[in-house]
């Protein structure tokens, strides 16, 4: 089992990409709460050799994050833009070959 780090994730090259829109790398990535985060990346390989970027966030500061995360607090988590269970999630990339 692997292990899955806060304010963490990883981008892989997608190997699945067919189209030129679709996007280079793919990942995930795991965070304490819904805001904006600065990201940070370092070039790694993975145990086969395959070239990869190992990310960390960090959350921004509550005076720059946009209104509509301000004084939210660390009890609202994922991504999504702040979706509550009443408010429907964003729509997903359907260009995305997966």
């Amino acid at each position: 089992m692997q292990n899955t780090y806060m304010n963490s994730g990883g981008l892989f090259i997608n190997d699945r990409k067919e189209k030129e829109n679709h996007p280079d790398y793919t990942g995930k990535i795991t965070v304490d709460k819904a805001g904006m985060y600065y990201i940070k990346g370092w070039k790694r390989s993975t145990k086969n050799g395959q070239p990869m970027l190992s990310l960390a966030a960090d959350y921004a500061p509550e005076d720059k994050q946009p209104a509509e995360f301000q004084g939210e607090g660390s009890g609202n988590s994922g991504i999504g833009g702040g979706a509550t269970p009443n408010e429907p999630t964003p729509p997903v990339n359907d260009e995305s070959p997966f």
